[in-house]
């Protein structure tokens, strides 16, 4: 990190200029600038209603204020990365420039936006620009870029004309939130000190956005499934003898990141030896035993939208988890078959229930403890929510009631947990300290829309609605997975096409001598290589082996081997000296 010698620089943030963002582009966030439009009318359609059947004053102004979030800084000059963004703010706006304001207002017929932003606060625009990287400082291109009327300096807030007699609308967390730009927001909102004022803004933001759009079930489809990947590839790369719990925790993060635009939606739990009874649990520097549980709950961040996982890699303690499983199944099966209003409350209430079931039935608990005695043991034991919304927050849409029906669109966890304190007299020592949970993140969609989302071979039938389990891509445990088929099953479920993904199908089918489909796994691998803009020969020439090996082994002898690898010679590469070269070395090599 370099220090900044001028401090002449930094002071001049006082002197303001010109407005300005980071250069941006709306496009990249996977939601159009059309979608951001309609979200902002569907919150004043929202606002207009409530006013008519609320306060009775269907012709009133009215006046939305929402800040973004405020940079957070680790100390002088060292701010907190990657900046996360007030995610009603985003969701209304697709704009990541910290300490701007949307104000909204409006009435019974029409509506204008505003988004006021910082100046920029250097001497120059290039002297900004060296620092920090390209910026926008043409009013009118930043209004076309976020599709809004128009742009302000955020110091103007105080001082713009207002429609007479506005009911505002805000949050009133924003008064004690540390994480807005309160500078300008608190003495604005003192301009509303005699009008009529709503504080519950969220409330309606987030019943908008607990119904998820299209191409926000693509986003987070699309999180889940590199998630998956990151937490396979971590399992695999986890020696069964590893030391400590920050090993796990770096392999996790270096999984993640190195599928491409990814960061950690949250700081991720790695818990051994009993330790996930705290549940909570983030030091993640402490030993592991030998043959020890290990639970692993993290998450990504993809275009600001989020993932929410949980698994464990081993224990000796498998009775307690098979019940963990089973009762994970139960749920996922209710969804799949009930024909009434489903609520995440009714989801914890079955998960008390099939918990309690599966414990007595294994004499964890005891068969002669009343019910009600039961129930208090399980709120000890499961102390935590089975399900949460998911989407611009792990916690998505706090104010979404546990009481709700759940809808289409919703994108909710499923995530029963079991957590046994030492303490706990209630159930036989040998299974005290043991604590795991297991997380889904499932969507609700429209029966109306099976066949757009069927070929993602992720759905299940549930009567008019239909449930995809984001998560079928994770198995319950990896290193269970011991029957070819759902092995091969599970490689195309996690990876898109790609020439990695079938020369591993092609490699699981020739290994279980099914000739005739490892020879179409590997000639789709090849194709995809061909048809790539920056072609690898290596891997060519790798698949090209692979088929010749598959020929021999389906005719029991090489001259098929042979014979495949000279026709290349003839055919593809008969004008290329250097790959005839390849193969006929490959030749020599068969023969030798």
């Amino acid at each position: 990190m370099f220090a900044i010698r001028n401090k002449s620089i930094m002071n001049s943030f006082i002197r303001f200029h010109h407005i300005y963002i980071d250069h941006y582009d709306i496009s990249s966030t996977g939601i159009s600038l059309n979608e951001f439009r309609q979200r902002r009318h569907s919150l004043v359609n929202l606002i207009r209603h409530y006013m008519k059947t609320e306060q009775k004053q269907s012709s009133k102004n009215f006046t939305i204020c929402l800040p973004a979030s405020s940079r957070l800084y680790m100390g002088p000059d060292v701010a907190y990365f990657p900046f996360k963004q007030q995610s009603d703010f985003y969701y209304l706006t697709g704009c990541m420039q910290p300490d701007a304001i949307l104000l909204i207002n409006g009435n019974d017929q029409t509506f204008s936006t505003n988004l006021f932003l910082s100046r920029c606060t250097m001497h120059s625009t290039d002297e900004y620009e060296r620092w920090f990287g390209p910026t926008i400082t043409d009013g009118e291109k930043i209004c076309q870029i976020f599709g809004i009327d128009k742009v302000y300096p955020i110091d103007q807030l105080i001082t713009l004309k207002l429609p007479s007699s506005s009911i505002l609308f805000y949050n009133s967390q924003f008064i004690n939130d540390k994480t807005i730009n309160k500078k300008n927001v608190v003495p604005f909102l003192k301009r509303f000190s005699s009008s009529i004022v709503c504080n519950q803004l969220t409330s309606f933001l987030h019943s908008l956005r607990s119904i998820k759009s299209f191409a926000e079930q693509n986003l987070i489809r699309r999180v889940c499934q590199l998630t998956s990947i990151a937490f396979i590839n971590t399992m695999k790369n986890c020696k069964k003898d590893i030391e400590n719990e920050y090993l796990v925790k770096a392999q996790f993060q270096y999984e993640c990141e190195k599928l491409g635009d990814l960061s950690m939606a949250f700081y991720p739990v790695v818990a051994a030896n009993g330790r996930a009874n705290t549940i909570h649990y983030q030091k993640n520097n402490q030993s592991i035993n030998k043959d020890g549980l290990i639970m692993l709950d993290g998450g990504c961040l993809f275009k600001q939208y989020s993932s929410d996982m949980t698994r464990r890699f081993s224990s000796a303690q498998r009775q307690l988890y098979e019940i963990l499983l089973t009762v994970h199944k139960d749920l996922i099966q209710y969804i799949d078959s009930a024909d009434t209003i489903i609520s995440r409350e009714k989801l914890n209430a079955l998960a008390d229930q099939y918990m309690i079931k599966y414990l007595r039935e294994e004499n964890i608990l005891s068969r002669t403890i009343d019910e009600n005695y039961a129930k208090n043991i399980i709120h000890i034991l499961c102390p935590t929510g089975t399900s949460h919304h998911l989407g611009l927050d792990v916690h998505d849409c706090e104010l979404s009631t546990a009481k709700q029906q759940l809808r289409p669109g919703n994108v909710i966890t499923i995530e029963p947990g079991l957590y046994i304190p030492l303490t706990c007299k209630d159930v036989p020592s040998i299974y005290r300290g043991f604590a795991a949970r297991l997380e889904d993140d499932i969507l609700l969609t429209e029966q109306d829309i099976y066949e757009a989302i069927e070929k993602h071979d992720l759905m299940i039938k549930y009567s008019n609605l239909k449930l995809e389990i984001f998560k079928k891509t994770l198995p319950p445990d990896h290193f269970d997975i011991q029957n070819l088929e759902e092995r091969i099953q599970f490689v195309k479920d996690i990876l898109e096409p790609s020439v990695k993904s079938l020369r591993e199908l092609g490699n699981e089918t020739f290994y279980n001598s099914n000739f005739d489909q490892a020879l179409i796994y590997y000639q789709q691998a090849l194709d995809e290589e061909l048809k790539s803009s920056n072609i690898d020969y290596s891997n060519v020439f790798d698949i090209h082996f692979e088929i010749a090996q598959v020929h021999a082994k389906k005719d029991g002898n090489h001259t098929s081997e042979v014979n495949y690898l000279q026709k290349l010679i003839g055919t593809q590469y008969s004008d290329d000296t250097l790959h005839s070269a390849v193969i006929y070395s490959k030749i020599a090599e068969v023969y030798g």
